[in-house]
């Protein structure tokens, strides 16, 4: 689950093996062609909307079936080239996500479910940074899941936020997130739940837990752009750099995993005090439509700041 410690293995070797590889243990059913999928294509980050609707499944419609049949795309050697004029080149690529999660194979070998979240998007790429989960599919993938595989949620929550993660629990599980359970952080051991998680509260105290030290230590390469102390925020740019920096009125919701098609991906949800959390969690609740297809988001002095931040 969740071992950050090990290195990841980064490199234009795993785009290669992204554009030939098949979708292992998928069941290859999409509800007998039945429902529908959403599909959100931008650029640089979600900076730029390029497409955004929703495909009727057929019979064993794969990922690369909608995009070709909502847009004009163009691609070579399974590679995604083009989508609506948009191409990639030297420094950027096309990167899919299912229901918040990166894939790990063919977006020709991935069969669609009906309801599924399908996000494209367009941005630059390095070593320093890979991003296994995104937030922009909330509430998923807390109720789907990748691959139809969600085993449910657990909402880890430090000392003064219990009714902030009860809230958040209650409007998982009225979507349909199943086992939908909260737990204290200070007595359970994040690193054992194999399956998504969040962890809730400030960062005074949910800063020195050991896993929740190693993402921050981790940053851009687990897919958080941000730096958090106890003091003030560090919101970082599309390389990992430091953009803004806030010292109150602040709170930061990411999402973090182990690599690509990381089906229990870790969320943290802090802020410099109580009240952060409490807004961050009610922007969830009651207007997820502006975290949409978001990498991870800031809340600072009430308004939603797209991370990571392009300059």
């Amino acid at each position: 689950m969740y071992m950050f410690k090990k290195s990841i293995l980064i490199g234009l070797t795993i785009l290669s093996f992204l554009a030939f590889s098949a979708c292992s243990q998928q069941e290859e059913t999409n509800n007998g062609g039945q429902g529908h999928a959403e599909l959100l294509v931008t650029k640089d980050f979600c900076s730029e909307v390029i497409h955004d609707g929703k495909a009727e499944l057929g019979q064993a419609k794969t990922i690369f079936d909608m995009l070709e049949s909502s847009t004009e795309v163009e691609a070579q050697s399974g590679f995604v080239q083009s989508i609506n004029g948009v191409a990639s080149d030297a420094q950027s690529f096309w990167f899919y996500y299912v229901n918040g999660i990166s894939s790990d194979c063919s977006a020709r070998d991935y069969i669609l479910q009906g309801g599924e979240k399908v996000f494209w998007d367009k941005h630059s790429w390095s070593e320093k940074i890979q991003i296994p989960a995104i937030i922009g599919a909330y509430p998923e993938p807390f109720v789907k899941g990748f691959k139809q595989k969600t085993e449910g949620v657990t909402i880890f929550y430090a000392e003064g936020c219990r009714n902030q993660a009860e809230i958040l629990r209650r409007s998982l599980a009225e979507q349909g997130a199943p086992n939908a359970a909260m737990k204290s952080l200070a007595s359970e051991q994040v690193s054992e739940v194999d399956q998504p998680a969040v962890v809730l509260g400030s960062w005074r105290d949910i800063g020195n837990h050991s896993l929740v030290k190693e993402l921050n230590k981790q940053g851009t390469k687990s897919g958080i752009f941000a730096v958090f102390e106890e003091d003030s925020f560090k919101l970082l740019n599309a390389k990992g750099e430091e953009a803004e920096s806030h010292d109150r009125n602040i709170a930061v919701i990411a999402a973090a995993g182990t690599g690509f098609s990381d089906a229990s991906p870790l969320w943290i949800i802090t802020s410099i005090d109580d009240k952060g959390v409490k807004e961050a969690v009610e922007l969830l609740v009651n207007e997820p439509e502006k975290i949409r297809g978001l990498y991870g988001a800031a809340v600072v002095d009430g308004q939603v700041v797209k991370l990571p931040i392009v300059e």
